[in-house]
């Protein structure tokens, strides 16, 4: 790989750092503006560190379809949750792992994974019209999110209003958008290959999380429970899609590598869409009652999300294996 490919493929990681940190540390609001520079220093470098993983992971497993998509983005969250924002994710274990961890940061990494897949797929019309789609409804849900917590909520108790709201959100997007411009500038030939680490490169990236580790360890931000849980289930992410490999299929991310850039009017109509509908959500009046109203349904969301995961991706990749294995003895007979 020449000097130019490599510094193509690390903004591509930087750009998907920064989509990664809006998904989980802007819509989630985990602490984010009572955080000091140190902590915002480590959150960087988590979501540096986690890009460049999640790519590894979709290369070297061969990433091919939406459930393989799933595990590697649950491998993500409960990194994350464990290493970049366990005084959040982890706050009243083991029921926070369920709604932060595996609810909260699987919706956030699908927001900043989808963005970025989207960018660099602008070839596809199907992706233009789900990221409109999907900036609108992640605007409704951050709307309602950001302005009943506060109320209903002990997550944060600091009202936010919507100017600030759009600052934080602004500012990591804009990172995004100009790391991925940055490399396409670059016009260097990049392969999904470009993205799979090399042995040196994997332990200098095992070295980085375990010295993150440290320091959370010396913030007594862990327990020994979250530890081996969350170890357990990222042990059954990798399983999963260690099973599932096919060299033979085609990985997602040869459709978007080397990287085609979205008509900026798709991005201008998504920004729009999502900004429209975040002060919609914020605006509306509370519907329900004190018990059940439209915060509940969002937690409910969370909650629903964390449960079901991998539950649904465990069934779905077990019926279609049973049914692969079936139409082949057909075959067969």
């Amino acid at each position: 790989m020449t000097a130019a490919s490599r510094l193509a493929v690390w903004l591509l990681r930087l750009s998907l750092a920064a989509l990664l940190l809006f998904g989980s540390d802007v819509l989630l609001w985990a602490d984010i503006q009572t955080r000091p520079i140190e902590e915002w220093l480590l959150h960087g470098i988590g979501y540096v560190l986690l890009a460049t993983l999640l790519l590894d992971v979709c290369v070297r497993y061969r990433i091919r379809d939406v459930y393989d998509g799933m595990a590697a983005v649950a491998i993500y969250a409960l990194i994350a949750g464990l290493l970049i924002t366990p005084q959040v994710s982890l706050a009243d274990f083991p029921r926070t792992l369920i709604s932060r961890t595996l609810g909260g940061h699987n919706l956030g990494a699908a927001v900043g994974f989808g963005i970025f897949l989207v960018l660099t797929a602008g070839h596809l019309p199907r992706y233009r019209r789900v990221l409109v789609a999907g900036m609108a409804w992640t605007g409704f849900y951050w709307g309602t999110w950001m302005r009943w917590t506060p109320v209903f909520s002990p997550l944060f108790t600091q009202a936010v209003d919507l100017l600030t709201m759009f600052f934080y959100a602004a500012v990591p997007v804009a990172f995004g958008l100009l790391f991925f411009t940055l490399a396409r500038q670059i016009k260097a030939s990049i392969t999904p290959a470009d993205f799979k680490l090399s042995i040196v490169g994997g332990l200098f990236l095992l070295l980085a999380l375990s010295l993150l580790f440290i320091v959370r360890v010396l913030q007594s931000a862990l327990n020994m429970a979250a530890l081996g849980l969350t170890l357990t289930l990222v042990g059954v992410c990798v399983g999963i899609l260690w099973f599932r490999r096919n060299e033979k299929a085609p990985m997602v991310l040869t459709a978007h590598l080397p990287p085609t850039p979205l008509h900026p009017l798709w991005l201008l109509l998504s920004g729009i869409a999502f900004v429209g509908m975040t002060i919609l959500g914020y605006s509306l009046p509370l519907v329900g009652t004190l018990e059940y109203n439209q915060l509940f349904l969002m937690e409910l969301g969370y909650v629903g999300v964390g449960f079901l995961w991998l539950p649904i991706l465990a069934g779905v990749i077990a019926i279609r294996g049973i049914d692969y294995q079936m139409r082949t003895r057909q075959l067969d007979a």
